[in-house]
């Protein structure tokens, strides 16, 4: 006899495949995501699609979120924004916080190792250990540093 409560929102910045966001739609969050390539939102929405799962998988930039105010309960980077440099974070993050609800939570990653072996030249790798990693080929990594 419990009130039925909304369904929690989640918003993914570089969400590449969609695979972080599967695992809480197949459980019915709301999810969306936003990624700069253009492959890799194809695959999610086809992946999604196959699937039977909902999706709102955006090519965009993180600096202007596609979404309305107050829409999410849960924002997540996983490293994402470790490569779009300082000022571009700074208008990511804003973002973020006109998205969340009041009370909103913002879950991230940092992975600065990576980063910093993307901004000498050596590609987009995942760090040595990770394989199995979807490639997207039509992303180029930043040359800034936060």
């Amino acid at each position: 006899n419990r009130p039925k409560r909304p369904t929690p929102a989640i918003v993914e910045v570089g969400c590449g495949n969609g695979s972080n966001l599967w695992f809480a739609a197949r459980e019915g969050f709301r999810t969306a995501g936003i990624d700069g390539s253009k492959t890799a939102i194809k695959y999610a929405r086809d992946w999604f699609a196959r699937e039977g799962l909902p999706s709102d998988f955006h090519v965009g930039d993180f600096a202007k979120l596609p979404f309305p105010d107050d829409s999410f309960d849960l924002a997540v980077d996983r490293s994402a924004l470790t490569f779009v440099g300082r000022e571009a974070t700074i208008r990511a993050l804003a973002e973020l916080h006109r998205v969340l609800h009041s009370g909103g939570r913002w879950r991230a990653r940092d992975d600065r190792r990576y980063r910093d072996d993307v901004a000498a030249g050596g590609g987009a790798r995942p760090p040595a250990g990770r394989k199995n990693r979807v490639h997207f080929p039509d992303v180029q990594p930043a040359r800034t540093s936060i």
